[in-house]
């Protein structure tokens, strides 16, 4: 088979102050959460050109809004909305569609999804029924927000 989707998640957190936090908890935050996404996408381009596939990174609300200790995640996750961003505008040519930004909050006991839209997730099922599929629940509050 080909390759279609891609789903680049990776999340290690070390919350310190910049005063306490180290070097090399520092270091594991930026490779895992940024370098690993990297390495992912960089991996799945020459098969996602053939199949003008998608990419999906998963960030975290830390990478849209800030917190005290939360320095190198805020950092790793920020980068990780940009990196999306830029890829979009390298990769769109070949017909990978991506940077769409998917931010994650887990309260325990759902996983909202921000600011993809359901109408854009039933595009994508829609687009790929026959090659698996992919399955998407939005959380109900997200909806009620969006008037969904």
């Amino acid at each position: 088979g080909q390759l279609d989707v891609v789903v680049a998640n990776a999340g290690l957190g070390y919350f310190a102050s910049v005063e306490t936090i180290s070097i090399e908890q520092w270091k594991e935050t930026m490779d895992t959460n940024l370098t690993g996404v990297f390495y992912s996408v960089k991996a799945s381009v020459a098969a996602l050109k053939q199949s003008k596939g998608y990419i999906i990174t998963i960030a975290s609300l830390a990478g849209t809004n800030f917190f005290e200790g939360g320095a190198a995640y805020n950092a790793s996750k920020f980068g990780l909305v940009g990196f999306t961003q830029a890829a979009m505008l390298d990769l769109r040519k070949y017909g990978i569609k991506n940077g769409t930004k998917i931010i994650v909050s887990d309260d325990g006991n759902s996983i909202i999804l921000k600011p993809v839209t359901e109408q854009y997730l039933r595009n994508l099922q829609g687009s790929l029924k026959g090659k698996g599929g992919l399955k998407v629940l939005l959380d109900e509050r997200y909806r009620d927000e969006q008037g969904q």
